[in-house]
Formats: C-alpha cells, structure tokens, sequence
C-alpha cells in the first residue's frame, strides 16, 4: 500500500494523503453508481406504471363492448347493430 511508506523530507505526512485521495476518489464512483441504480428503478417503475394503465385501459373496454353487445341482446357485433337480424 502507497500510504504505508515512510515520511520524508519531501513528504513530512509520508504518502498518506494519497491514501485519502483514494478513498475520495472511491466514494465519489460508489455515490455515482448509487445514483445511477436509482434512477434506472425509478425509470422501470414508470415503465411498470405505464404498462399497468393500458392494460387497465383495455379492461375497461373490454367491459364496455360486452356491455354493449349484452345490452343489444342479439348476440351480433355491436357494428351490426343497426342491420336487420337474420332469421
């Protein structure tokens, strides 16, 4: 380890400060990966989020065109509703 050599004339502290820039160093990259892991969750979130409401969406017209096609009680499509029923 760089931090472990003796102090000289030179460098009254020995090399300890360049162990200490390491560790700045280190904190900064672990700090930036935090953030980065971060927002890539909150971006799969939203994509969750997004995926949850269209398929709700077509939930709800699912049960709107069956409730249409109930209610015309003829069983045909709902495009057909204003054609004569075939007898």
């Amino acid at each position: 380890m760089a931090g472990a050599r003796p102090a000289t004339t030179e460098r009254t502290f020995g090399y300890y400060r360049l162990e200490i820039l390491a560790a700045v160093v280190n904190a900064v990259l672990l700090f930036g990966v935090a953030v980065y892991v971060l927002l890539e969750a909150w971006r799969a979130s939203l994509n969750v989020r997004g995926a949850y409401l269209e398929v709700l969406g077509d939930g709800a017209g699912e049960r709107a065109a069956t409730s249409r096609a109930t209610r015309n009680g003829s069983g045909r499509s709902n495009t057909d509703s204003t054609a004569p029923a075939a007898r």
